[in-house]
């Protein structure tokens, strides 16, 4: 995952790029929840 905010003039397009990606941070927090229980 490339999360590039150099581009970004303003918080809606930082927001822009989280809602693009936002599938991915959810997997990524259930995957660190797994993980978090499996230690």
């Amino acid at each position: 995952m490339n999360l590039d905010f150099s581009q970004c003039k303003t918080k809606e397009d930082v927001e822009k790029i989280f809602k693009k990606h936002k599938k991915e941070f959810e997997v990524l927090e259930e995957l660190e929840e797994v993980l978090n229980n499996a230690g």
